[in-house]
């Protein structure tokens, strides 16, 4: 007994069998070569980032090589621009805020008789910065109660007078001045407060 294919929608149509044959041989020829062309495609890609990546190293390399050689021929000279980079990056760590809250402080003594020109680092050390200073006072008295008023901040350790001369193009008897203030911004305050405290005390004795 026959029985029917139930997926066969066309039972009684003709069959050629040797176009089925010659459509399936062609697939797989299709597949085999697509897969080739794929694998000839990853393999050419691979090599080519083998290629770059060998030729970024051997660039890094003659690269670090020249910049050995120029450190060494010019060792001083590269030394010392370090040196330089490492003191502005000491000069940026510099507690600013701590400097101007000193500066208005001292201000504030004198009632507003100073006005401060301009401010700029000149030099830091491993704990201590030196920063320059000019400004303009009433009078030379009023300058040096300025002086001594921001001598008594926790972390001014000194100020030294510079310079001092009329200022031009003044009615006024205005005094221009210059200082160098060497400020400590990581120094304990409250030892620096005791000791100030003790010599206040060594005075009035």
């Amino acid at each position: 007994m026959f029985i029917r294919d139930p997926f066969d929608v066309a039972p009684h149509a003709s069959r050629n069998a040797r176009a089925s044959w010659i459509a399936l041989v062609l697939g797989v020829v299709f597949v085999l070569v697509s897969g080739l062309l794929l694998a000839r495609s990853v393999n050419v890609l691979r090599q080519t980032e083998d290629a770059t990546r060998v030729q970024r190293e051997f660039q890094q390399a003659q690269a670090e090589r020249e910049a050995a050689a120029r450190l060494k021929q010019n060792g001083p000279a590269a030394l010392e621009k370090l040196r330089a980079q490492q003191k502005v990056q000491a000069m940026l760590r510099l507690s600013w805020f701590g400097l101007f809250d000193a500066l208005e402080s001292a201000g504030g003594q004198v009632k507003g008789r100073t006005t401060i020109l301009s401010l700029a680092p000149v030099k830091t050390q491993a704990d201590t910065a030196e920063v320059s200073l000019t400004g303009l006072a009433v009078s030379s008295q009023v300058m040096i109660e300025y002086i001594r008023a921001l001598e008594t901040h926790p972390q001014v350790r000194e100020v030294q007078l510079l310079m001092q001369q009329p200022a031009p193009s003044s009615d006024a008897q205005l005094v221009k001045f210059q200082l160098s203030v060497f400020w400590q911004p990581d120094c304990d305050i409250s030892a620096r407060q005791a000791a100030q405290g003790v010599s206040d005390a060594r005075q009035l004795k």
